[in-house]
């Protein structure tokens, strides 16, 4: 089976970002097992994803204690393995722990995933380079700074098995000092957005930060950082990110924002029950994506082979 004809278990593509990073990444499977390919989504694209396969060689000896996957190649798209296991977000149930033990596990972790070998860390200095990504200096020269930087050190691009820790994500990775603060908050403010929020009632990202010892004054700084970034990732003005013209509001599929568990996938019964009489590859799908909801895409993955 030819990475043209292996199956495709899972796709995401990323139409908000600027052409030159529109990417789309796949989880596929041939004869050899599960594997994930990415593929760039635009002709202008492919140089991003050379950065991301360089990225991946220069950091193989950043970390302490972590493995960073590799990748090469294949049939004009980049193709990684497949790590089974958990991530490191999926580790946090916020919804059950009281404050201290909820700081405590995401600080172990943050400090786990930020524990890179000592000659990269050096004191903050700006530089062009800086400023053209994350805007005008404003936080001072001296604070600790990481270079290189993987500045997409969210818990969630980290899992963990039997043989260790893996970093699967090398996209955003900066060749100049960044401030390993800013590295922090955006760690946090993604694991608020996708976990945090829909499982802690009435908190605030500002107040979660404060939790880890993020001063008032410090966040709109970060928060200009990010904006910035986001600007440079999907336009200027963040123009292609076209979908937040139609948000409505949400919550998590599988606990609600108050504590009461959702019956996470139930919805699709009938639906999939009507499908299953015109297109068994579709109900196989669709069968796996609720397993997907109600146990964890790693569960469902596991058992694909029982929904076809």
């Amino acid at each position: 089976m030819s990475e043209q004809t292996c199956r495709v278990l899972y796709a995401k593509y990323n139409p908000t970002r600027s052409p030159d990073f529109r990417v789309t990444t796949e989880i596929c499977e041939d004869e050899g097992g599960l594997f994930v390919r990415k593929r760039a989504g635009e002709s202008a694209a492919r140089a991003h994803l050379e950065r991301i396969r360089e990225n991946s060689e220069r950091l193989r000896d950043y970390y302490d204690g972590i493995q960073v996957i590799s990748c090469e190649w294949a049939d004009g798209s980049l193709r990684f393995p497949y790590i089974a296991g958990q991530n490191l977000a999926e580790q946090i149930d916020a919804e059950h722990l009281d404050r201290e033990r909820f700081v405590a596990q995401v600080n172990e972790r943050l400090e786990r995933v930020l524990h890179v070998q000592q000659r990269f860390v050096t004191p903050f200095r700006p530089s062009p380079e800086f400023e053209a990504m994350f805007g005008r200096n404003e936080l001072g020269e001296d604070v600790p700074a990481l270079n290189p930087v993987n500045i997409d050190s969210q818990l969630s691009n980290f899992i963990e098995n039997e043989s260790g820790l893996y970093c699967i994500d090398c996209e955003w990775v900066c060749h100049f000092p960044v401030p390993l603060d800013y590295v922090r908050y955006r760690a946090l403010r993604y694991l608020y957005r996708n976990q945090v929020q829909h499982q802690i009632k009435d908190i605030g990202l500002e107040e979660m930060l404060g939790w880890f010892g993020f001063q008032t004054q410090q966040i709109p700084i970060f928060q200009n950082m990010e904006r910035c970034f986001l600007q440079h990732v999907h336009g200027e003005g963040c123009k292609y990110i076209y979908t937040e013209r139609y948000r409505k509001p949400s919550v998590s599929l599988s606990k609600s924002r108050f504590g009461r568990r959702a019956n996470p996938g139930g919805r699709l019964t009938e639906g999939i029950k009507r499908i299953a009489r015109h297109n068994k590859t579709m109900y196989g799908v669709l069968r796996m994506a609720q397993a997907a909801l109600r146990q964890g895409p790693g569960y469902a993955l596991r058992n694909r082979k029982a929904f076809f």
